[in-house]
């Protein structure tokens, strides 16, 4: 990975490249946000990826929610 920045917009996956874009778009909230895959994921069963807080909060997620349900799309 490299060094962690709440303030970028990027997030950790399980399995995907590192450099990865990721468009990010949350059920709830109907906004979206392109991430950048720079890390492995946290291992906590049933996460797919973990989002920095600035990426959260750019697609209308708050730090109370802790979890929510997004789609992910790879792009190639």
């Amino acid at each position: 990975g490299e060094r962690f920045s709440a303030k970028s917009m990027s997030a950790a996956h399980k399995t995907w490249c590192h450099g990865h874009p990721c468009p990010c778009h949350p059920f709830s909230t109907g906004r979206h946000a392109l991430v950048r895959i720079n890390d492995r994921s946290s291992y906590i069963r049933d996460s797919v990826i973990d989002l920095t807080p600035a990426a959260a909060a750019a697609i209308g997620l708050t730090s109370r929610q802790g979890i929510a349900r997004v789609k992910i799309e790879r792009l190639r």
